[in-house]
């Protein structure tokens, strides 16, 4: 699998040549090793001339596919020399024969570091939650080689967050959805928007980020309002709950135990769960395959994980993320389930810090 709107390969002819050749003769007695100087020289400059025209021209494709548009012509030098950057690295990771297949996707022209500010949690999601307000979830045995909860019809549609950090209330949304249509029978469409209003605490910071856990303890205490009450505008707002719209799903929390693959599994085989990641690179410009390494653990990205699968003969979590369907596989990624990456916290820390509701 290619990258999107990678370009075909072109052969690189130098017009140049024929007249280097006579040139050659006439400045023969000049020196033969000061003139093939000037034949490289000639030919190292129409070679880039003809690099930067295929860059020029993928760059005007890619913005006609995610119809960007920049400000000012210094806009968008800047925004070319990033898409010019990022097209360098995601060549590279696939040449290296990665299991992961990454693409100039709508994040190309952010750099990581723009990416991981607007679009992650902006905060690293480290912090232990309080001891009394959950139960450990032990691994059982006899789970199923695979498990996929959208196949039972009640996992939500991809979510797209749009430029507010607020993935640690949509995954917990994702979570609660499911949870309310196993037991219903039917699906609900609940306001993250709430959450990031009015989960109000020293671990929450609206658009800027925080922690799953403060928003199931919010909906448990509070109950969500569904999102035709309390739309998502993708800012932090003064909160506007109310409570005769509110609908009591979930009694709290618990936590998942840390580092082991069979718990994760039996927690996601009752229900769909959360994870906090780290969305690296490879996150940002991911576009299928199974993420298997070079992922690390600075947890600041929070996913649903709704079921695992074999892809290609590697086990994987397949995890829902909240960045549309034209990122990723369909609004999906597949992270790998290897318990020894990372010292045992996972791929991108998928095993650190699961969550679920009850």
């Amino acid at each position: 699998m290619q990258p999107l709107l990678e370009p075909k390969q072109v052969k690189k002819q130098s017009f140049l040549r024929p007249i280097a050749i006579v040139f050659l003769g006439v400045v023969a007695l000049f020196g033969v090793c000061y003139s093939t100087t000037m034949l490289q020289a000639s030919e190292q400059a129409l070679l880039v001339k003809n690099d930067l025209k295929i860059m020029q021209d993928l760059f005007t494709q890619w913005k006609l596919t995610y119809k960007k548009n920049y400000e000012t012509d210094e806009e968008d030098a800047r925004r070319f020399e990033t898409f010019v950057k990022n097209y360098e690295f995601i060549t590279k990771y696939n040449a290296e024969g990665n299991t992961a297949v990454l693409g100039l996707n709508k994040f190309a022209d952010l750099s990581p570091e723009e990416a991981k500010a607007i679009y992650s949690n902006g905060i690293v999601l480290q912090q232990e939650p309080n001891p009394e307000t959950y139960d450990d979830i032990e691994p059982v045995g006899d789970l199923p080689t695979t498990w996929d909860w959208r196949t039972k019809g009640v996992v939500p549609p991809i979510f797209t967050q749009g430029q507010c950090s607020a993935t640690w209330a949509i995954a917990p949304i994702y979570t609660l959805e499911s949870m309310y249509a196993i037991q219903k029978g039917s699906m609900l469409s609940l306001s993250p928007q709430q959450i990031v209003d009015c989960a109000i605490g020293n671990t929450t910071y609206g658009c800027n980020g925080g922690l799953p856990n403060a928003a199931y303890s919010y909906a448990a205490k509070y109950g969500l309002e569904t999102i035709a009450n309390y739309p998502y505008v993708a800012l932090t707002q003064k909160c506007k709950y109310n409570a005769n719209e509110a609908i009591h799903i979930n009694q709290g929390f618990k936590i998942v135990t840390p580092k082991n693959v069979t718990a994760l599994k039996t927690a996601v085989y009752t229900n769909p769960t959360t994870v906090i990641v780290d969305a690296d690179t490879v996150f940002q410009w991911y576009t299928g395959g199974v993420v298997t390494s070079k992922c690390p653990t600075q947890l600041d990205h929070a996913l649903s994980v709704v079921g695992w699968t074999i892809m290609n003969g590697t086990e994987a979590w397949i995890c829902q993320n909240m960045w549309g369907t034209d990122w990723g596989d369909n609004g999906y990624i597949y992270i790998s389930t290897n318990s020894t990456a990372n010292n045992g916290l996972g791929v991108c820390g998928i095993l650190a810090t699961p969550t679920t509701p009850y």
